[in-house]
């Protein structure tokens, strides 16, 4: 007998097919000699793994193909994966939401527009939820910038996502309106997980801060006008304005 296997016309494709695809895509970041096995990131228990929202609100480079998008992450990465906390995180996942938003020039409409629906439609905020929770997390970090902070709020009160699937929230200059408050962080909505929020000035902190300690149970929160700052000691984040409130 001669044992005839199929593939299936997913695994046939090319990368560059791939890459044309209308979907979000994902990269893998750590640290070490060599990329971390797939069996070590989904569906892990309790692992410190970061997942990270990438939109860029000036709208997306289209001639900017896979390799050049890593080169410009790895400052970020580099936020992620050194300091005191760097020796337990696994890996890094950038979900990078840009082909979901092919031929769309103004990205923070688009954004806002999620940020302000009722409920989960077709749109961004749909497919970013699926494509997390393929990833099946448990105890996982979801780091969100700028507006896609909304995103992040929408998959959190998601009921695709499981309710152990992150354990923490990291905003970086979080850009949340009225309209996404209105309709996400209800007044009866508590979210089960620990907020972390960067603030690019005081006034920013004073207007969402007050918000945001309402949404989540334990909540610390730190102005700095640099989008990712360096992992700094205890001092200088106390004259950064460091304060942690449960």
């Amino acid at each position: 007998f001669r044992a005839l296997s199929k593939m299936s016309r997913k695994a046939r494709i090319d990368s560059a097919e791939k890459e044309s695809w209308d979907r979000p895509r994902y990269f893998v970041f750590s640290v070490g000699y060599g990329p971390p096995k797939p069996q070590h990131l989904v569906g892990q228990q309790d692992g410190d793994v970061l997942v990270v929202l990438h939109l860029p609100e000036d709208g997306p480079c289209e001639s900017c193909g896979p390799q050049q998008l890593c080169k410009e992450m790895l400052p970020r990465m580099d936020f992620f994966l050194r300091g005191e906390t760097a020796a337990k995180i696994q890996a890094v996942i950038l979900l990078d939401l840009t082909p979901a938003c092919a031929g769309l020039i103004d990205m923070a409409k688009v954004l806002d527009d999620e940020g302000a629906a009722e409920k989960l439609g077709k749109g961004l905020a749909t497919k970013t939820a699926r494509a997390v929770e393929r990833l099946c997390l448990h105890g996982a970090t979801l780091v969100a910038t700028a507006g896609t902070a909304q995103l992040a709020l929408k998959v959190l009160c998601s009921s695709r996502i499981g309710k152990d699937a992150f354990k923490k929230l990291l905003l970086i200059h979080p850009r949340v309106p009225a309209s996404c408050i209105n309709y996400t962080l209800t007044a009866t909505s508590q979210l089960a997980v620990d907020l972390e929020v960067i603030f690019e000035s005081e006034s920013a902190r004073q207007r969402r801060l007050s918000i945001l300690q309402g949404a989540f149970k334990k909540v610390v929160h730190r102005v700095s006008r640099d989008c990712f700052p360096a992992r700094s000691c205890p001092d200088d984040q106390e004259h950064a304005g460091f304060d942690a409130d449960e």
